[in-house]
């Protein structure tokens, strides 16, 4: 598990800087500005070599990221926490990977429903994902974890 722990820093002041990086090699004509990639972006970030997040554990009970990794953190699960920061010892930690290893990761795809398991959203017709499905795994399966 890798922990990453970010003081004074904005997200999205990241991603600028990177768009910006980005803008003087297509000027300098070091690549084509129709060649720009995810991966181009990424490279581009403060920490290229930190691996995207795959738990985000949001302390202090507030509901929202807070422009803490907006990049990295796109496929991200969430897990807020109501204890402060210096507060959180191994009991909130394995708490949330114990959350984390109950959800079903689909990185931006919709689960199939069948008649055993109906989606609850079909009786409103939306395509809102239900909040609680389970597929089990393993704390070994987490390659960053995130704490804001």
């Amino acid at each position: 598990i890798d922990v990453v722990f970010c003081l004074n820093y904005g997200g999205r002041a990241e991603i600028a800087d990177a768009a910006a990086a980005i803008a003087r090699e297509v000027r300098d004509g070091r690549i084509k500005g129709d060649r720009v990639t995810e991966k181009m972006i990424s490279e581009h970030l403060y920490n290229p070599d930190i691996p995207d997040c795959d738990l985000v554990i949001r302390t202090s009970g507030e509901q929202r990221t807070s422009n803490f990794l907006p990049w990295e953190a796109a496929y991200a699960e969430l897990d807020f926490v109501p204890e402060l920061f210096p507060d959180c010892g191994r009991v909130v930690l394995w708490g949330s990977i114990d959350r984390y290893i109950h959800r079903d990761r689909r990185f931006g795809g919709v689960k199939k429903y069948n008649a055993a398991f109906p989606c609850p959203c079909k009786r409103i017709g939306t395509a809102i994902r239900p909040l609680a499905l389970f597929q089990f795994g393993s704390a070994s399966e987490i390659k960053q974890v995130a704490v804001t």
